[in-house]
């Protein structure tokens, strides 16, 4: 569980950087924290759906969450999407990692087991991602498949 935080902490964070390494002086401001308030109302929309044992959102949201990958994929394709694709990819695997925490219903011991090898895990992949040259990317992706 640590390392395929890690995995995902520290590619979320290498792709922020090699794309600042592309943006120019002239480019308009960013407000890229703004894609919080969609992600929020996907991921409280879900937990709420959840909690009124909705029927079959367990699969609505994971079939959301594929949406958001899919348009991640598609959003890197591009040098001038490639921002919104990483945040819609963030999107995407918070969303499903949320509706398999749903789905497995955890009791609360395992829950904080889980959620404290998530912080680990990902905090030990973003540390690792903002320490490591650009120049060093194909060693960092192998590093960070080898935790899978």
């Amino acid at each position: 569980s640590s390392g395929i935080n890690a995995e995902y902490g520290g590619g979320f964070v290498i792709t922020q950087r090699m794309l600042d390494m592309f943006k120019r002086p002239t480019d308009p401001p960013e407000h890229n924290f703004l894609y919080a308030i969609p992600a929020a109302t996907f991921l409280g929309g879900y937990g709420y759906a959840a909690s009124q044992n909705m029927a079959d959102i367990h699969q609505m949201t994971y079939f959301a969450a594929s949406l958001c990958c899919l348009g991640a994929l598609g959003g890197l394709s591009s040098q001038s999407t490639a921002r919104v694709g990483n945040t819609l990819g963030m999107m995407g695997v918070s969303g499903g990692v949320a509706a398999t925490i749903g789905i497995l219903n955890p009791s609360m011991e395992v829950l904080a087991q889980m959620g404290g090898t998530a912080l680990l895990g990902g905090a030990v992949g973003a540390t690792i991602a903002k320490k490591v040259e650009i120049t060093s990317l194909p060693q960092l992706v192998a590093l960070f498949h080898s935790f899978c």
